[in-house]
């Protein structure tokens, strides 16, 4: 699966103009419910999807247990391009299949 094939579909609808459709998975930092801890998600229309829950719960692993737990990217961001790549693919994967209880 290529990660920009307009022919990639989710199963979370997603508004024809939003900028987060299924082939661009933004990574970014937000507060928790509690306004008070940080932690990272991907966005894939209007909702977040945590890579903590990913991996808690066996469908995200980039070798480095606890690593989406961080408060901010640089840990993620310091395993380089090859881990992205495969981290993004696995999002894709995931959003892509009706399984997925990862989105909030």
């Amino acid at each position: 699966m290529h990660p920009n094939d307009p022919s990639l579909r989710s199963f979370i609808e997603v508004d024809a103009t939003s900028d987060f459709p299924i082939q661009n998975l933004p990574y970014g930092v937000f507060s928790a419910k509690d306004g008070l801890a940080l932690a990272w998600a991907s966005r894939i229309g209007g909702l977040r999807a945590r890579p903590l829950e990913l991996e808690q719960d066996g469908r995200l692993d980039v070798g480095e247990l606890g690593i989406f737990s961080a408060p901010m990217l640089n840990p993620f961001l310091a395993l380089g391009p090859k881990v992205w790549s495969r981290t993004r693919g696995r999002y894709q994967r995931v959003a892509a299949s009706r399984q997925s209880g990862a989105a909030r």
